[in-house]
């Protein structure tokens, strides 16, 4: 959902710190486990579509490729981090409402 944002904010980083910071070199490896995996294969992703002078390769450590295909335990994280996704969902999605998800008193918690 937010790889394309999150790919860009990578690329344009490592551009703005080469520009800061002449001694770094030109090229980049982009690396990143978990939520950073994910963002570290977006970058291979748009770099398919969109290459960036410099870029040697990612390695995408454990990346959540489905969130909602978490599977289930007894310390399910899904509940807790479909949560701390409910605001950009709604400024993804203006449709997007809450309550097809969380109870009142879920939601208030």
């Amino acid at each position: 959902m937010a790889n394309p944002a999150q790919a860009n904010d990578i690329v344009f980083g490592v551009q703005a710190a080469q520009q800061a910071f002449l001694k770094l070199s030109s090229n980049f490896v982009v690396l990143g486990h978990s939520q950073g995996g994910g963002a570290a294969w977006a970058v291979a992703q748009r770099q398919a579509q969109n290459p960036v002078k410099g870029y040697l390769g990612a390695v995408a450590a454990s990346p959540i490729t489905n969130i909602l295909e978490l599977p289930t335990s007894s310390h399910d994280l899904a509940p807790v981090l479909s949560l701390f996704a409910t605001p950009t969902m709604q400024q993804l999605f203006p449709d997007f409402d809450h309550k097809d998800f969380f109870t009142d008193k879920g939601w208030e918690r």
